[in-house]
């Protein structure tokens, strides 16, 4: 170039690495039009032209994530892009941090090896017969992970997880490495998943045959949840994760929930500051299940909305709890005595498929929103009688379909607005955990507009989202009976929203005896 050229920007690289020539031909072209024959470099009144913002970023959206799409993100100015543009930089952006994360785990797990291969060397080589022996207790991968979590700057606590997290990721969790690379899966979604992934049996187990068989689930488990995250919530992918972990080994899973019962199980006090503390209870589902709808049935009481503070949501539910726990509390710090009202009865919904009822299947179902396996539905079952909370019973086939009963008016049915509420369970809007049963029946396609009072016209929304709908800027393109529905956003974006699954899968058959010959 001459001295009195302007400066032009860095070529985009195409790929996320550089390589000599393998700039992007159509871009040189229009920046740089010298004449094939011209070697002795452009003549006076050329022009040179810059890319835009607009053309930078679709230059970007054609890049693998790393270095070369950050430096191509660096050269946009976020002010000469259209909101759309926008959002679609901010989801390249994602991609390159999941990219980093990815490539951070990896390294993590790779040095931490490193160091307990160098602290093993130096206690082999540290042996000295005058000084004491150095403590059993103490193994080189405790001292290894305390180097490590020391120079990152984290608890130790803090330290071993994300260490045993890399490890992890580089094992039988690699497919979620893989989709973080690629740019597809944050690092929350992999947390969220692999909290699941860690009830699969065969966990932590230093036999080789049961590692086998983790690492065998893990990947059963992850050819469906990680191309269901590339497009949802941490959360919904973790709820998603733990209905297919629930589904695999059912026999061993009532083994697994008397090992918790023995070693997680009981209620805790934590105090948080002067004059509040927490209370946190691990207890079987079916009783959570009883308590919680036994706290906000009564959380709803007139009472609580007038008494002293008890304003918020929060501040009934405490007070609700109190009172069933305490009896009538009459304000929020003092109480007055019992109340015969607070002893309530509650309804806890579960789902069992037919097959499980008959004894012709162990597929499992749900205990309110939670996933369970068979012995579980039928321990409960067998217990209802002798406790004070209603067991609600819904049949349901072999996919989880609930038949409801549709009625051709505007308002649903009280059986429709139940089953929408379970089929669907939070909010239809895609991320939104506000529970159904905090959320309004809503027509997907408006009644007025020709709409049916049916399953697959119908799913909640809370009153937020339902609002934004009903104003006209975002709009449901599609539903469906199963609960899954399309949303258009108001910059014309497209997102698919699935509800959870209703019950677990069927568990897998094991396999037939081969012929004798």
């Amino acid at each position: 170039m001459f001295d009195n050229d302007p400066e032009l920007p860095d070529c985009p690289v195409v790929g996320g690495a550089a390589d000599d020539g393998g700039a992007d031909e159509a871009w040189v072209d229009r920046v740089c039009p010298f004449p094939d024959d011209d070697a002795d470099g452009p003549s006076e009144d050329v022009e040179l032209v810059a890319p835009t913002a607009g053309e930078w970023l679709e230059s970007a959206c054609g890049q693998a994530p790393g270095v070369g799409l950050l430096d191509t993100l660096g050269e946009i100015a976020v002010g000469e892009l259209s909101a759309d543009e926008a959002v679609t930089m901010l989801q390249q952006m994602q991609g390159v941090a999941a990219h980093v994360a990815g490539l951070e785990t990896a390294l993590r797990a790779q040095v931490t090896a490193k160091v307990v291969a160098e602290v093993r060397a130096q206690v082999a080589a540290d042996v000295d017969p005058d000084r004491p022996a150095r403590p059993q207790y103490v193994c080189p991968e405790q001292v290894a992970w305390s180097e490590v979590t020391a120079a990152l700057r984290l608890s130790p606590v803090t330290g071993e997880a994300r260490i045993l997290e890399a490890q992890e990721l580089m094992g039988a969790w690699r497919p979620m490495l893989a989709a973080m690379l690629a740019g597809t899966l944050t690092i929350e979604h992999a947390r969220a998943i692999g909290r699941q992934l860690r009830n699969l049996p065969g966990y932590g187990s230093a036999d080789p045959s049961e590692q086998a068989e983790y690492a065998k689930h893990c990947r059963e488990v992850l050819a469906a949840v990680v191309p269901f995250a590339a497009t949802h919530t941490p959360g919904e992918s973790g709820r998603k994760a733990r209905v297919l972990v629930t589904a695999i080994d059912p026999t061993g899973a009532r083994t697994r929930r008397r090992r918790a019962a023995e070693q997680d199980h009981g209620v805790f006090l934590n105090p948080l500051e002067p004059g509040t503390s927490e209370i946190r209870a691990v207890m079987p589902t079916a009783h959570a299940e009883a308590v919680m709808q036994a706290v906000n049935t009564l959380a709803k009481d007139a009472r609580f909305e007038v008494a002293d503070g008890c304003i918020t949501r929060g501040q009934r539910r405490v007070a609700a709890l109190a009172a069933l726990t305490l009896g009538d509390p009459g304000s929020v710090g003092q109480v007055t005595g019992p109340v015969a009202e607070a002893k309530l009865s509650v309804h806890v919904n579960v789902l069992v498929p037919l097959a499980t009822i008959v004894g012709c299947s162990d597929q499992g179902g749900r205990i309110g929103n939670t996933p369970c396996t068979a012995d579980e539905i039928t321990d409960l079952l067998a217990d209802a009688a002798r406790g004070s909370s209603t067991i609600r019973r819904l049949v349901t086939d072999a996919t989880g379909c609930i038949l409801d009963a549709g009625r051709r008016h505007y308002l649903a049915s009280d059986v429709q607005k139940f089953v929408i509420r379970l089929r669907d369970q939070f909010c239809r809007f895609p991320g939104c955990n506000r529970p159904a049963e905090r959320c309004e029946i809503d027509h997907a396609r408006p009644y007025g507009a020709g709409g049916v009072t049916d399953a697959c016209n119908l799913g909640p929304l809370c009153t937020h989202h339902h609002e934004m709908k009903t104003a006209g800027y975002w709009h449901i393109t599609a539903s469906h009976r199963n609960g899954a529905c399309t949303w258009r956003s108001p910059l014309g974006r497209v997102y698919q929203h699935e509800p959870p699954d209703l019950i677990p899968p069927p568990p897998p058959r094991p396999p037939a005896d081969p012929p004798p010959f």
